[in-house]
Order: structure tokens, then sequence, then C-alpha cells
């Protein structure tokens, strides 16, 4: 690296000596001078940005060591309107930004302006500081990203109280330039501005006012007017670009990949902490809406955190969202010392969670996760109300709740969403249990498989869901069922139930007891159900997840809609890891049960105990009056348990 710069710096001082050789005193008292500027800018640049650290970290991180290369689309979310007849959901949405991904090392390398926009906590500040970092030699990840020999400046934009008037100035003071230094270094710096060899990252335009985004407007005009070849990079939150910057070619950063979340997690832990990465991956792949948080970086480093606290996620997801939540709402700002301006101050943080709650519920019953702007815009305006805003100022107070927590989004110009289906749902509760409607919302959509998980945040933010679990318990009583589908509705609630119970609702000793023995009841009810119709239960088990299988040679579309929430259900109970269930499951396997039942019952372990679920199996096929078709299915199933044993005893 210090080779790279030795050459640019030779290249300046000729520039201005055109009679002077690198044998000359002047030559060698003017490369010191640099070569000390230099050094002393890039220990300050490592000592102020090498360590991150977010607001739940017990103590800070060191960048390189977690840096994962960010991905930028020049799709830009909020330039783009979406025709809501194609894109129907919030994933149609991303699909398209996705598809503009551009490479990275054309955009850097070009002398042309960057604006790096994106979603709070998206890694903005972390993509412009490891650049700097690495064109400084202290970030292997990003060294070579930017044209060889550029020198780094960092400028960040709240540290200044108003915007400089003198750019020689401004640049000396950013490079560490001492007093006694200003007037020889300049002309050799003031080469480098103009040869394209200095880049300036100005970072979070998002935390300055509109007046202060004019300013720095104009004085990114001025430099650009001066130095034509001098790149410079900002960035900003998505929502909070008030004004235009000409010449800036707008970038979007890009959630993480599956691949990437993995990177981060094996990064966080390193060599010591392998068997915990792997156990938050598991945990993540068994969650899909957890699962999906850890593409923002912000919320990944806060579950890498809570799971290195012994927060089991699955099984603590409303703590989690809770957590997520209050990360967004005001923690990410304030462990940074920063606090964002407001021209709406009766709209306290409680209140705004209540317009978020309202908002999120007007999503759910409409089944949608994404509406058009001028439907949310609607909704608000009526319920600002209550607050003493008028409803013409919706439009406003959507802009800054966006801009400000990130929560609610423009995924495109034309419509709002969630940034997580999830923080839909659990707004959605929270609306719920605020107005006294959570279990009348149970008694109408604990079938729908939309609304589930709504109804679980409800059974674990309300005080008391003895009621709420008793209702559950009702509608899913499959004891007396006969017809197909009102055993696929019952399935389904059960599968409710089991989130319910293993999330940690609040409930009676007497009801957590009697929802465990009910749950390991239906299971076997089930399988009976099926067996005397016919159907001949048993799993497959691909990458060890349980498929039901029978061996009935028809189709109909009535058995199979039941079949599918019989597997919901046991897809549940293994996730769900939930220590009494598999204790009453395993006490119903050592009574007397039906060969579906067992085959069914046993499934659960597959994960747990495989070798049960191979006891279970063998048990089975040597039965004597068992259906020879069946037999023959069960025998091919012991094969494949067996290699998952197997696979199991060598790891």
């Amino acid at each position: 690296m210090s080779t790279v710069f030795d050459g640019v710096v030779k290249s300046a001082i000729k520039s201005v000596y055109d009679d002077v050789n690198e044998g000359t005193e002047r030559f060698r008292k003017s490369f010191d001078l640099l070569n000390r500027i230099r050094d002393r800018h890039f220990e300050r640049i490592n000592s102020s940005l090498s360590e991150v650290q977010i607001w739940c970290m017990s103590g800070p991180a060191k960048l390189s060591d977690i840096y994962i290369p960010t991905r930028l689309s020049e799709r830009v979310s909020r330039n783009y309107f979406v025709d809501l007849d194609v894109a129907k959901t919030l994933q149609d949405i991303k699909a398209y930004s996705e598809q503009g991904e551009i490479d990275l090392d054309s955009v850097l390398k070009s002398s042309e302006s960057l604006m790096v926009l994106g979603a709070p906590g998206a890694g903005k500040t972390t993509f412009l500081t490891s650049l700097v970092l690495g064109q400084s030699g202290f970030c292997d990840g990003t060294q070579g990203y930017l044209n060889d020999g550029v020198l780094p400046l960092w400028i960040p934009l709240r540290s200044y109280s108003s915007v400089p008037s003198n750019i020689k100035q401004f640049v000396l003071n950013s490079i560490c330039v001492e007093e006694a230094e200003l007037e020889d270094s300049w002309p050799f710096i003031q080469r480098l501005l103009k040869s394209g060899k200095i880049v300036m990252f100005f970072d979070g335009l998002d935390e300055i006012t509109y007046d202060q985004q004019v300013l720095w407007r104009s004085f990114f005009e001025k430099i650009k007017k001066m130095y034509a070849d001098c790149k410079v990079i900002a960035s900003c939150r998505s929502g909070s670009l008030n004004v235009d910057f000409p010449g800036f070619k707008h970038v979007e950063v890009l959630p993480f990949l599956s691949e990437n979340v993995s990177e981060y997690i094996d990064s966080w832990f390193g060599p010591e902490g392998i068997e915990l990465a792997g156990a938050l991956k598991l945990a993540l792949n068994s969650e899909s809406d957890v699962n999906e948080l850890s593409r923002s970086p912000l919320l990944l480093s806060l579950l890498c955190v809570l799971f290195e606290n012994e927060l089991d996620l699955p099984h603590h997801k409303t703590d989690l969202f809770s957590r997520c939540v209050e990360a967004l709402l005001h923690k990410w700002d304030s462990s940074r010392g920063f606090r964002r301006e407001t021209v709406f101050s009766q709209l306290s943080l409680a209140k705004r969670k209540r317009v978020f709650q309202r908002v999120a519920m007007e999503f759910s019953l409409k089944d949608k996760s994404i509406l058009k702007d001028t439907v949310v815009s609607s909704v608000v305006g009526q319920y600002l109300q209550k607050f003493d805003v008028e409803p013409e100022l919706s439009g406003s107070v959507l802009s800054e709740l966006e801009s400000h927590h990130g929560l609610l989004i423009r995924p495109a110009a034309n419509v709002f969403s969630f940034s997580h289906l999830s923080f839909q749902d659990y707004f959605s509760a929270e609306y719920l249990i605020s107005t006294r409607r959570e279990l009348e919302f149970s008694k109408s959509y604990a079938s729908n498989s939309q609304k589930k998980d709504i109804i679980v945040f409800c059974s674990c933010l309300v005080e008391d869901a003895d009621e709420l679990v008793c209702n559950l318990l009702e509608q899913s009583d499959l004891r007396d069922s006969q017809n197909y589908p009102t055993i696929a509705r019952k399935l389904s609630i059960a599968s409710v139930l089991v989130r319910v119970v293993a999330s940690g609702a609040s409930m009676s000793k007497k009801n957590r007891a009697l929802v465990v023995s009910r749950l390991a009841e239906y299971f076997k009810v089930a399988a009976d159900l099926f067996q005397k119709t016919g159907l001949n239960l048993y799993c497959t088990f691909s990458f060890g997840k349980p498929k039901i299988r029978h061996t009935y040679s028809k189709r109909r579309e009535t058995y199979s809609e039941a079949l599918l929430s019989f597997e919901g259900l046991i897809g549940e109970a293994i996730f769900c890891n939930y220590t009494p269930i598999f204790d009453a499951l395993r006490g119903l396997l050592l009574k007397k049960v039906t060969y579906s039942s067992r085959a069914l019952l046993s499934s659960v372990f597959i994960r747990k105990d495989p070798s049960l679920v191979l006891e279970s199996y063998q048990y089975i096929s040597d039965l004597e009056r068992l259906p020879s078709k069946y037999r023959q299915k069960i025998n091919e199933t012991i094969g494949e348990v067996r290699g998952l044993v197997g696979s199991e005893s060598d790891s």
C-alpha cells in the first residue's frame, strides 16, 4: 500500500517542481512531508473507524473481521412506479431491485460521483467506512475497490455545524495537516485533487436538515467545478434525500444473500464459535420470518448478539421482534449519540408506534403486504386527528416515519409496505391488544395461514393468554371430526397452538399442561382417522424434513388439504423444540397405537432423536398384519433414516 502511495506522492511533487529530480534535498523534504501527513491521516482513520459497536453489544468489534462485501443496485426503489396488478407482494418489488445489481469495481473506479442510498441499518455507513479503511490499508475486504494510490477523506456530515466556505481549508483539515505544514503541503495536495487522486466520503446526508442538504449540494458542485476528476461518494437513507444532487449516480444497498448471512455469522463468532454459529444458522433456517430479518446487517448483528446471550430465537420470537422494533424506533440513533429533528413534536415515540399499529392492521385486514400510497395516507390522515395533527399532513408524517425509523417504507414510488412482513404482524397484534379485539380476531382467523403469526404475537403480548388459548383449544378439537375439510381446518389451528405454547405465552399451569396433552392426542387422533378411511400414513425425510406419504392410489383434493395441514403440524412440533411436547409424544409411543400413528408420532423426533424414528419404523416393519405395499414403503424409509442416523454419528 505504501509503495503505491509513494509513486503518487512522487508524481505530485514532480508536477509541482518541473525541474526537480528525486536526488535533490528539495524533493526529499517534500516527499518526507507528504508521507508524514499521509501516515498521520491513515492513523487517524484507523483509530476512529476500525471498530464498530451497535447498541446491544457489550464491546466493539473490528470492522475488518466482520465486513461482508456490499451489493449495490442501480434500480433505486423510490425512483420507479409499480403496477399493482403485476407486483402484488413486497417480494415482487424486491426482485426488481435485485435485477439491477451493478459491478462495484466499475462504479467505484470511475470519476462519477456516487449517492449510496439504503434503509436504516442496511450498511451504508459500513460500506463507506470499509472503503476508506481498505484504501488506507486496514480492511483487506475492500482493498483495491478504488483506483491505486487514491487518498480517502472521511467526512461525517453531522459533525459539521455549518458548511465549509473554503475548499482548501476544508481539505487540509480533513487530512490533519498541521498549521506549520499548510503552505508547503497545499500545492502537492491540490495536484492530487486535480488528478483525481483524492476521493471524498460524505456520510449521513439523512442526519442533517433540508436547508443543510441544499448548502452541501452547492459545496459539492463547487468541488466538482474546481476539481472535475475528484470523486465524491455520499450516503443517505432512502427516505431522507430531500434535495436533488445533479451529477451523482444513485445506487441502493441490496440486502444480504443467504451466503452473505452465513459468512457474516461465521465471521462474527470466529473459529472458536463454530458450534454457536451453526446453531444460529439452524435456528434461522427453521423460521422463515426470522430468517428474513437476517438480510439486514443491523438486525443480523442484533440476532448474533441475542443468540450469543443464549436467547433461543424461535422460542422467543416476540421478544426478538420487540428488540428489533426498539432498535429501529430509537436505539440505533441514540446509541450513536444522535437525535433526529422532528417537525411533529406532538408525535411521541409511543404515538408513532400507535400509527404503525393502525397502518399494520389495515394491511393485515386487506391481506396485503403492499398498499397504494394514497390508501396508506388516507388511513394515517384519519388516525392523526387523535393526536391533534391535521390529516392533510399525513404525507409529511409518513415521510418522517420512513426516514427516521425504516419500519414503514416506500419500496416503490407509489406504494408503502413494512420493511419486513413480521413487523406488520407484530404491530397488528399490538393494535388488537390495545383495542381488546385479540379474541375476536382469533375466532375469525385462527385457521388463516396468513394470520397465524398475528395470533401468536397476541398470545405472547397479552398479559393473560388463558382465554385466547382456551378458544384455540376449542377451535382445534378434532376428536369428533369426520370430514377432511374440518380436519384440515382444525389441524391448522393446532399448528398455531404449538407456536403459542412454545413461544412462552402467559397462561395457567393447568392450561399449559392441557394444551400439551391435547396436541399429542391430536397427532394420534388424526393419524387414526386417516387410517380408518384407507390412508395408511408414513413419512419420508428428504433433507431431514418430514413429508407425509400414503399408499392410496387416488388423489382427492379434500384429503390432500388435510394432509398438508397435518404435515404443517408435524413441522411446527419439530422446529418449536418444546420439550413438554416431545415428552408427551414419547409417552404415547410407549403405548399401543396404530401403525400410522406410530409412524407419524415418531417422525417429530427426526431432528431431536433420529434413532427413535428408526426404531419405530423398524417396529412397524416387523408387524405381521401389515399391507404389503405399506411395508415396502416403510422399509424404504428405514434405509433413508439409517442414512440420517449414520451422518449424525459421523458429525
